[in-house]
């Protein structure tokens, strides 16, 4: 399948732009005996902190690595992400509603919060 890693430490960058939106992703590495991850998140993706360690944590067991996500708009850092969550649950009960009258799986919530007004976002001043 893959090769096997010959060192924890290294450096990757991502990034995706999607409807005006880029999102980039840095991530660095060292060694080290056990896995501490740090990460640097936009204001207002606080929440994300503990899903991303657990998804981190299920692929690597050792290691030091700092994240750093920076989300832009139209060339300006977004300074705050908020959730509609009114808008979130009506959205998850009709879907769940929807997939069990058609036998068919419910949209993950990574898709629910992609439908245009559940997240909305400030751009940061200067």
């Amino acid at each position: 399948m893959g090769t096997k890693p010959q060192s924890m430490t290294g450096f990757g960058s991502a990034e995706i732009a999607r409807d005006g939106v880029t999102c980039r992703c840095d991530i660095r590495s060292v060694n080290g005996k056990g896995l501490d991850i740090k990460l640097r998140l936009p204001n207002g993706l606080e929440a994300l902190e503990q899903p991303i360690k657990k998804a981190v944590a299920a692929r690597l067991t050792r290691g030091n690595l700092q994240l750093f996500l920076a989300i832009e708009r139209g060339g300006q850092a977004i300074s705050a992400i908020s959730i509609d969550k009114d808008l979130f649950r009506t959205l998850v009960a009709a879907s769940t509603a929807l997939a069990a009258e058609t036998g068919i799986a419910p949209p993950t919530a990574d898709a629910i919060l992609a439908m245009r007004g559940v997240v909305t976002t400030d751009e940061a001043s200067g």
